[in-house]
This record gives C-alpha cells, sequence and structure tokens, in this order.
C-alpha cells in the first residue's frame, strides 16, 4: 500500500508537528532538568586531588579545547571570540589545542608557534579560514611554514620557535 501525501496536507502536518513540538520541549526539558540528580560514581567521577586551576586568584579558569581542522571548532569560533569580548574580567579564557593523535602535533605546534611569536592574535581565525575556507592542507611541517610565509611572518624565527623545546612539549 502506497500512501501520497499532498504538499499542502504535507506542510499542514509538519506545521502542526512543528507547533506542538515548540510548545512541549522547553517545559519537557525543565521538567527533566529538574528531575535530573547527578550520581557520583555513575555520571561523574570526584577526583582524588582536586586539580588547581591555572587561573590568578580570584579568576574563573576557561578553557577552549580545539583542534584547527574540526569543523565543528571552526565553527564555534566565531561565537567564542564574541563570548571573549565581552566576557566578565573576572574570567582567565585559555585556548588549548588538542593533539589526539600524531597527525594533529603540527596544528599544536602552529598555534604555540604563533603564540610566543606574539603572532596568535592576528593569525588565530587565519588558521581556521585557511584550513575551512580556502582549503588549504596544513597538517605537515612543511605546508605549515608554507602557509606563514604566505602571511609575512619571519619564517626563520618561527622555524626556531616551531622547533623549540617550549613548543614541542607544550
Amino acid at each position: 500500500r502506497v500512501f501520497v501525501m499532498k504538499r499542502r496536507e504535507f506542510s499542514l502536518s509538519a506545521a502542526s508537528a512543528v507547533a506542538a513540538t515548540t510548545l512541549t520541549l522547553p517545559v519537557a526539558n525543565t521538567a527533566l532538568a529538574q528531575a535530573r540528580q547527578f550520581k557520583e560514581g555513575k555520571d561523574f567521577k570526584r577526583l582524588d586531588k582536586p586539580v588547581a586551576p591555572d587561573a590568578p586568584a580570584g579568576k574563573t579558569d576557561v578553557i577552549e579545547f580545539f583542534w584547527y581542522s574540526c569543523p565543528h571548532c571552526n565553527a564555534f569560533e566565531p561565537t567564542l571570540d564574541a563570548w571573549v569580548k565581552a566576557a566578565p574580567k573576572d574570567l582567565s579564557i585559555r585556548r588549548v589545542p588538542v593533539a589526539f593523535n600524531a597527525s594533529f602535533v603540527p596544528q599544536q605546534k602552529l598555534y604555540y608557534a604563533l603564540e610566543g611569536m606574539g603572532k596568535l592574535e592576528a593569525l588565530h581565525a587565519k588558521v581556521f579560514r585557511a584550513i575551512h575556507v580556502e582549503k588549504a592542507k596544513l597538517t605537515k611541517d612543511d605546508e605549515i611554514l608554507a602557509w606563514v610565509t604566505q602571511q609575512g611572518v619571519d619564517v626563520a624565527k618561527f622555524k626556531e620557535v616551531y622547533g623549540s623545546f617550549g613548543v614541542s612539549n607544550q
């Protein structure tokens, strides 16, 4: 048996479903949030030794973990940038590039090298743009060196910082 729905009937059904969902979800989500009790050992693990935040006294540590090639991180970056600019002064905001495997390491080193050279603010968003909009491959050392050269970065200084002990051991 085949059921065929006309466009108008489909549109009305879809609109009704959206309206019903829109009206009931906020109430359902509020009830679920209030009913949810997190259980130690099931929902979270208490650390034996609490981790001291890196934030100075009186500040709250906010850390963003990201990977330059991650499409979700790229999509989130403009929102985070706007939030950081409007964030209260009692926040200490840090970005930490992740390296879940060896292929992530060159981009992690790129971040720390730019930070060490004082170029991060000018080039951080440009790295995301190069990868996700311009489709540049920045996964290997030589690709990264070519890209920073195009950005007008002192390549000799960049190579020195990029290959340094401090950057390699972040």
